[in-house]
């Protein structure tokens, strides 16, 4: 995308990873962050000239309010970050890009959604790894883990057609059923704890990524890991990040936990991970 437009400058949230802002830099496009506001909105609005462009990102996937507001704001200079958002299949006349990988544990894969037609001819990616995925499938949960941050370590911003491993797996979702368990687990995780989550968010019909809950008290992400339960810190390269201001944004960073809903789980798989945290801000 970015080779495409040839930027002059794109406005990039505080809020995201390293890795979102790595082709920047090895493209040596000048980047300027915003901040969030508590709904997840940007604040102070720019008005991009000529060659400059506004990355947004759909937070946790629901965040699709604010994509709307923002393409009536910024036309065709938005572009939309959906990694989070793989079931909305692009947006007409935008450019936008989703990641697979993210969503069905497939090694690799993301796909790009551009306004006009392209002419790429890729290779196909070869770097795969399929060991963590079959650690997890084994039940072997930390081990998992680990391998799965190492073989992120592997992993670059170099372009490449998705492996013909990916490829053959995602031809074997059950698209709908993913999202129709998704959506279920989602509500059953708001029904138990909506009412202390100290963000306001609302899933609306979109597929949610994850279910974000914001506690009244801080309750660690390694306490979770020690009761076996794997939230993501999305993400510490924020926490990190040396760059004067951005509290709220470091806040949600740490703070932050990304209860699963994927399709490996039930409701009453979850139910554990609801116990402990209301057991945890003393609501039990």
């Amino acid at each position: 995308m970015l080779q495409e437009l040839e930027p002059k400058i794109v406005y990039v949230p505080f809020y995201t990873c390293d890795a979102t802002l790595e082709p920047f830099r090895t493209l040596g496009i000048q980047t300027r962050y915003y901040g969030l506001d508590e709904y997840l909105f940007p604040i102070d609005l720019p008005e991009p000239a000529a060659g400059e462009y506004f990355l947004w990102t759909d937070y946790f996937g629901i965040c699709r309010r604010h994509t709307n507001t923002l393409k009536a704001h910024f036309g065709r200079s938005l572009l939309i970050d959906d990694t989070h958002n793989f079931f909305t299949y692009g947006h007409q006349g935008y450019w936008s890009f989703t990641s697979a990988r993210k969503y069905f544990g497939v090694p690799d894969g993301a796909f790009l959604y551009s306004p006009r037609p392209l002419s790429v001819d890729l290779e196909r990616f070869r770097g795969v790894s399929l060991t963590h995925g079959v650690l997890r499938r084994l039940g072997r949960g930390v081990e998992a883990f680990a391998a799965s941050q190492s073989y992120e370590h592997t992993l670059d911003c170099r372009v490449a057609k998705i492996s013909e491993i990916s490829e053959g797996l995602l031809r074997g979702v059950d698209f709908p059923a993913v999202a129709a368990l998704r959506r279920e687990n989602f509500r059953f995780y708001h029904s138990r704890l909506g009412s202390s989550n100290q963000l306001e968010i609302d899933m609306g019909e979109q597929v949610p990524f994850s279910y974000p809950y914001l506690p009244t008290r801080p309750i660690t992400h390694t306490s979770m890991h020690r009761k076996g339960f794997f939230i993501p810190v999305l993400w510490p390269d924020v926490i990190h990040r040396d760059a004067a201001g951005f509290e709220w944004e470091k806040y949600l960073a740490a703070n932050t936990l990304h209860l699963p809903v994927d399709h490996r789980y039930f409701p009453e798989d979850l139910t554990p991970i609801v116990e402990y945290i209301l057991h945890a801000e003393g609501r039990e």
